[in-house]
């Protein structure tokens, strides 16, 4: 049987694991800047004439200790802050001044160190978002558009850093080589090297993002089960052991107040209790070259969104929108699919678990969002089954590490680029189709997850879709009207009219074969759907209220 282990003892693969409960809160990473403080001051990154920072609120609080440095876009992004972050915001949750009061009274609970706009979305800084930050005693600081977040966050990372370290060690090899230019690639034979072990970093998209030093290949079914340990575990390290396989020490690497279902994860041959010293080391390193592709995907998403305006509003001619597609690296003479995607914990989070996808799945893309929406433009497979079969897998295998969070997903028909504008609404109306699902708590057919859900477009040619684009609040009012008095009824007498009525239409009103499944005589099921016509007034003889109570049920 295959097992893995956690300081809290071993569990089968097949058994209950514990979890945070929660997308977002874990416990399971090299980087844990909570546990050490920093004594980097806001005033440091105020007085630097590079980042060119202008304080608009705060003056008396840039004495502040900077703990770590977090980017967002959410309107509450609570549940990942413990305080002492610098948080850093393009504003796109800004609709209207009532959103400033509300953001910033999210960060002063938290406990936040200070608040950095950029302004690339609204030009300046919107006064109420001063006021805001006046009111709560939220240092704001305004980032101006020649200086990229990536700058300001790499230069937090590396003072904390340089905090934490001792003058004998300093700021160690791992991150002096990524402040040099060193990609994943050379972090990983860095490890290998120092630690004299083989390295894995791995996405929980399943993607090896690097390796080195590894003296045989790991099955897939191997890391599989590694990503499940990982997404599953409340603490590290965890040691995986696969069946015929070597063990392995599987550590996090992201921030521990991040989501995993985008996380970077590293794996090393054995059963290790490694020094806790290197494994920060390797976390931070690990977080500045995540920093730095998160600022470029930003940057990205900005020209995709504005393509994506461009073809959903119809406002750019077929020439004008190949060339900004080619511009930025989709190839206009293959077919393109559109993903549609939401993660319930926020766009941010969105984007990057669509680009990490894609990378696992090798297929070029670019991904952007409109508004609140997020989509990719991926050049469409050859094989377009057998990949999305691969991508709902690896979707819906993120189900444990998800808790209370939830990701839909719509994937369109493959098209030429002429036909992106179609393509884009196909996998919007999919995306609602998996998100109304997942509201109705249904399971998935090919998974059973109750909190993943990925819809094709070959799908919503049914009613689903049309009850998905109804509003929630419609919904709800059509199904009370047709089912209270029936649930009503049964919680009084203890009856099962509801399930009755349920199976009754979902065998095609077969007297037969629905008092087999209801293991009833068929003159009781005929007693019961008669007290069901009774109590809703409805005749099932008849084609339209069978329909109307069919749909109510859906709705349930």
């Amino acid at each position: 049987m295959m097992q893995y282990t956690g300081r809290a003892g071993t569990r089968d693969s097949g058994g209950t694991h514990e979890n945070t409960g929660n997308a977002g809160r874990r416990y399971c990473g090299f980087l844990q800047p909570a546990v050490e403080r920093s004594a980097v001051r806001l005033r440091t990154l105020f007085d630097d004439p590079e980042l060119g920072l202008r304080l608009l609120a705060g003056r008396e609080e840039l004495d502040r200790e900077i703990r770590w440095v977090y980017t967002t876009d959410l309107r509450d992004p609570r549940r990942y802050l413990t305080g002492g972050e610098l948080v850093l915001s393009g504003l796109m949750w800004r609709d209207g001044p009532e959103d400033s009061d509300a953001f910033v009274a999210a960060l002063a609970e938290a406990g936040v160190a200070a608040l950095v706009a950029g302004t690339a979305r609204l030009g300046s800084t919107p006064r109420d978002l001063v006021n805001a930050c006046r009111r709560r005693r939220v240092p704001l600081l305004e980032l101006p558009v020649t200086v990229s977040f990536n700058s300001v966050s790499d230069r937090v990372i590396l003072d904390v850093v340089a905090e934490r370290s001792t003058p004998s060690r300093g700021r160690g090899p791992l991150v002096s080589a990524v402040a040099d230019g060193a990609d994943t690639g050379d972090l990983a034979r860095l490890v290998a090297s120092e630690w004299g072990t083989g390295c894995l970093i791995m996405s929980t998209m399943d993607r090896l993002v690097a390796e080195a030093g590894m003296t045989e290949e790991l099955t897939a079914p191997a890391r599989r089960m590694m990503i499940d340990a990982y997404l599953r575990a409340s603490r590290a390290p965890v040691f995986v052991e696969p069946e015929s396989e070597s063990a392995m020490t599987v550590f996090g690497v992201g921030n521990a107040d991040e989501a995993r279902v985008a996380d970077w994860f590293v794996a090393i041959p054995g059963a290790h209790e490694v020094d806790s010293a290197m494994v920060a080391e390797l976390g931070t390193a690990l977080a500045l070259v995540r920093s730095r592709l998160d600022e470029g995907r930003r940057v990205a998403a900005q020209a995709v969104g504005t393509v994506l305006r461009l073809v959903t509003e119809g406002n750019g001619t077929q020439p004008e929108i190949n060339a900004q597609l080619a511009a930025l690296g989709h190839d206009t003479a293959r077919p393109a699919w559109v993903v549609a995607a939401e993660v319930s914990d926020g766009p941010a989070l969105t984007e990057r678990m669509l680009a990490e996808l894609a990378a696992a799945l090798d297929l070029p893309a670019i991904t952007g969002r409109t508004d609140d929406e997020v989509f990719a433009v991926l050049r469409a497979p050859d094989d377009p089954v057998a990949v999305l079969t691969e991508l709902r897998r690896r979707v819906q295998a993120l189900d444990p590490a998800l808790g209370n969070a939830t990701v839909s997903m719509g994937v369109s028909a493959a098209v030429p680029v002429n036909a992106l504008r179609g393509a884009i609404e196909e996998a919007r109306h999919a995306r609602l189709l998996a998100r109304h699902r997942l509201d109705r708590g249904a399971r998935s057919t090919d998974s059973g997850s109750r909190s993943a859900c990925v819809v094709d477009g070959s799908e919503i040619a049914t009613h689903q879709l049309l009850l998905a684009a109804v509003p929630d609040t419609v919904q709800e009012s059509f199904r009370r009207r047709l089912l209270r008095d029936l649930q009503d009824y049964d919680a009084e007498h203890q009856s099962d009219l509801i399930n009755t009525l349920a199976v009754f239409l979902e065998t095609a009103c077969s007297w037969s074969r629905a008092a087999s499944r209801l293991h009833v005589h068929v003159n009781t099921l005929r007693y019961r759907i008669k007290r069901v016509e009774e109590i809703t007034g409805r005749d099932l003889g008849r084609f339209g209220d069978r329909v109307d109570l069919y749909l109510a049920l859906e709705l349930g």
